[in-house]
């Protein structure tokens, strides 16, 4: 199932909100809880690197896995 989580990301001093779909899946174990949380480095006032020979992109993705158990 999936379950909608509003909350902030807080990169180099800059916090916005951020809204995602958590994608929960109940295991023998317990819960797995995963996503992938779209990032703007700008958005966080990081400039993305661009040495010339390699340039990284503003956008990006931080992806979380928690696997909860009791």
């Amino acid at each position: 199932m999936t379950v909608p989580v509003a909350g902030e990301l807080t990169l180099a001093g800059e916090t916005p909100e951020v809204q995602v779909d958590l994608s929960v899946v109940r295991t023998p174990d317990g819960v797995d809880v995963s996503e992938a949380v779209p990032l703007t480095l700008a958005d966080h006032g990081i400039e993305a690197p661009d040495l010339g020979f390699v340039r990284v992109e503003d956008n990006g993705a931080i992806e979380v896995l928690l696997h909860l158990t009791q």
